[in-house]
């Protein structure tokens, strides 16, 4: 990254003025009934956060590349709004056309003295407003939350200071993102970091397999828990010793996540899998699974897509934003993924008073890469894989070496299939060969002799599809960040995405700001929020 004289940090002080007042509105309620008591907690509990990690915003914002103190910028001018329709709010509930007296009189006191007709005017129209607008403010802070993960991956020492300074302030995400940035930096001296590698013996030796993915559920030999499994082979190109420390880095981070942050399992452990002649041949990486009560067994996206009704268009927004987040935070760990596929997605569901409640997990690691690590440009001829590669990356020699926008354009992919809610790819009863979905006329293309020339004609089948069919279903928005998917890479005025020496800097931040502002950052989050409660 290149230095650059540190900027005068953002004014952020006046959002403390909003504090104060939110202080008073806490105090004034806490008589409330149950109902408007737990909203003003939700405030409470958001504003306590958000307070923290605004202070330590303050001295880090300016040590930033340009383009990351903007969208900071932005960020902080859109809480300026959200915290003043709060506050407005809860201003006009304590306080009675400027009657200081009444400001000061505890809640139910303060409704009965506006009478019935102003208390019946209150339970429907400003409990409906206050929780509007607290649905907003958790939507903002539900999206600064990628922005904060990026932090560990700056290597300024300023930066690791002030997380620090704020690490022991009670901030969940910044406690996260101080042991993110640990475990990334490899601080091999912490004496609390056991090692992730695991005996065999801790797996039980009933294995099932999840259909359509190269993993199986057990149970953990000891206390019965829900492990999920997948096998990590290593390639016959890279040393072994490199291997097995990537495994390594990888499990350390893995472990670390919180799964209702980045819809990723946590990692419990790695088992080394040994051959006849007492060398590695395999890793097993294990994940722990989120204990729901209910749970029907997890499924891949794969078969979810194959078999199940389409989604109502909540549900489907829902699981399309939480896979496009777990996209994210694989970027804000210093990895690549490089195989994000309908296999790779597991999905929980758990039946609920208002329905079913779908839960997405990105696994598959298999394929994983460091994002500073050698590429090597090694690949297969598998059709149902390549569909989810860029053209560049496709066949067995590859042109490009592999960088997050590839995994962007496997997202697009990914969502253009939950969007139109159908499967790309078919499997035949009979033969268990791979065909291409009805609605994915490519038949033409897959016999092609030049590999570039059959990707090409296969992207531009997808993003055709995109523009004719989805908008209709999924409306326009949906189809834009699609299309941006898709095109993130390409040359021209037609990459909404940016041109790639827009946001070329060392520590890999600013592709990831780019991302969540055009991908991750549309429309409000809420029903994701309402979703991962059950976690």
């Amino acid at each position: 990254m290149i230095q650059k004289i540190p900027r005068k940090a953002p004014n952020i002080g006046g959002f403390y003025r909003y504090g104060e007042r939110l202080e008073k509105g806490f105090k004034a309620y806490k008589n409330a009934d149950s109902e408007l008591a737990e909203m003003i907690l939700r405030v409470q509990n958001q504003w306590h956060c958000i307070q923290i990690e605004l202070s330590m915003l303050r001295g880090i914002t300016h040590l930033l590349e340009e383009e990351a103190q903007i969208h900071f910028s932005s960020m902080f001018h859109k809480l300026h709004i959200n915290l003043d329709d709060v506050v407005r709010i809860i201003d006009g509930l304590i306080e009675n056309n400027g009657d200081r007296e009444t400001s000061r009189l505890p809640f139910l006191q303060l409704i009965w003295r506006k009478g019935k007709v102003k208390k019946l005017r209150f339970a429907v129209k400003e409990k409906d407003a206050l929780e509007q607008a607290l649905l907003r403010l958790e939507g903002w802070h539900w999206r600064l939350q990628p922005s904060l993960f990026l932090l560990a991956l700056v290597k300024l020492p300023g930066v690791e200071s002030q997380l620090a300074v704020y690490k022991d302030k009670g901030n969940p995400q910044v406690c996260k993102v101080t042991e993110l940035r640990s475990a990334i930096q490899l601080d091999t001296t912490r004496q609390e970091m056991p090692s992730i590698f695991i005996p065999g013996s801790t797996l039980a030796e009933i294995r099932t397999p999840i259909l359509y993915t190269r993993g199986e559920l057990t149970q953990d030999s000891e206390n019965g828990e829900s492990l999920y499994v997948e096998t990590y082979t290593p390639d016959s190109w890279t040393a072994l010793d490199v291997i097995t420390k990537n495994v390594r880095n990888l499990g350390r981070i893995l472990s670390i996540v919180d799964p209702t942050l980045f819809g990723i399992p946590v990692c419990s452990g790695i088992v080394k899998v040994y051959n006849a002649s007492g060398c590695i041949c395999d890793f097993k990486l294990v994940f722990r699974l989120p204990n729901l009560h209910d749970r029907t067994p997890p499924r891949s996206l794969r078969e979810v897509l194959l078999t199940s009704e389409r989604y109502p268009l909540g549900k489907s927004l829902a699981l399309a934003r939480q896979v496009s987040r777990s996209v994210m935070f694989v970027h804000t760990s210093s990895f690549v993924h490089k195989n994000i596929r309908p296999e790779t997605i597991l999905i929980l569901s758990r039946e609920g008073l208002s329905g079913s409640t779908a839960v997405p997990f990105l696994v598959g690691f298999e394929q994983f890469r460091p994002e500073d690590g050698a590429t090597y440009m090694k690949g297969d001829s598998a059709w149902e894989k390549d569909l989810y590669r860029h053209p560049t990356r496709q066949g067995l020699s590859p042109e490009d070496s592999y960088r997050m926008q590839h995994d962007i354009y496997s997202l697009g992919v990914i969502l253009l299939e939950i969007g139109l809610w159908e499967s790309f790819v078919v499997q035949d009863i009979g033969d268990g060969k791979w065909h291409p979905g009805k609605g994915l006329n490519i038949s033409g293309f897959l016999p092609m002799g030049r590999q570039i020339e059959k990707a090409r004609g296969i992207k531009e089948e997808l993003l055709q599809i995109a523009k004719t069919r989805l908008p209709a279903i999924m409306g326009s928005k949906y189809t834009q960040i699609v299309v941006m998917c898709l095109c993130c890479l390409d040359k021209g005025n037609s990459n909404e995405f940016g041109q790639e020496g827009e946001f070329l800097d060392e520590d890999g931040i600013l592709v990831g700001l780019r991302y969540i502002e055009k991908v991750s950052f549309r429309n409000a989050p809420q029903l994701v929020i309402s979703y991962f409660t059950i976690l």
